[in-house]
């Protein structure tokens, strides 16, 4: 009998990720060359807990950095002012409305690109928040609505009970006219 060869089997290969250089060496080191990126990474709105799970780091320690180092709390500061400046800058010229040029063809057979100015107008919820954030008592976020009795006096309320017992003597006062024949009959 001859020996039958086997097929070899390919060898599974493991994936291999690059990592991502942490902020700080496993020993809980502080490593200042990260700070603009930290500063990029709180530009896109991130908060505390997920810059710490973009480097890996354990939970609060960012909050723990940021009081030890006050360059690292100065870029996070720095970053999500740049992004809430800009935020706010987009907020008032939609509010206020602005004006922009596109392209635009033109002509039949043979269009011609031109550059056309166009006018975007003020929005009302843009304006109505802006006013809402910036002049609070004179343009409440909330509507109040105030209700008046008779004469713009106080609403009566009533509860249950009263209703239930005002209906009650409603109806015990009206009395059928045979039903109180039946009752005389039997009191005879």
């Amino acid at each position: 009998m001859i020996p039958r060869k086997r097929a070899k089997r390919p060898r599974k290969v493991r994936k291999v990720y690059p990592r991502v250089r942490p902020l700080g060496a496993p020993g809980g080191v502080y490593l200042p060359d990260h700070e603009q990126l930290v500063k990029l990474i709180a530009m896109r709105g991130a908060t505390d807990d997920e810059i710490e799970a973009v480097y890996g780091l354990g939970k609060g320690t960012i909050k723990k950095w940021r009081k030890v180092y006050p360059s690292l709390n100065k870029a996070i500061d720095d970053g999500r002012t740049s992004a809430d400046a800009k935020v706010l800058h987009a907020m008032f010229k939609t509010a206020i409305g602005y004006k922009y040029t596109e392209e635009q063809a033109v002509g039949g057979k043979h269009p011609q690109v031109m550059q056309v100015r166009r006018y975007y107008p003020g929005q009302f919820l843009a304006q109505k928040h802006w006013l809402a954030s910036r002049k609070r008592e004179e343009w409440p976020a909330t509507e109040r609505l105030e209700m008046t009795g008779k004469n713009g006096g106080a609403i009566k309320t009533e509860s249950r009970n009263d209703v239930i017992d005002a209906i009650m003597g409603l109806v015990a006062s009206k009395t059928d006219p045979e039903h109180k024949a039946r009752k005389e009959s039997r009191a005879e």
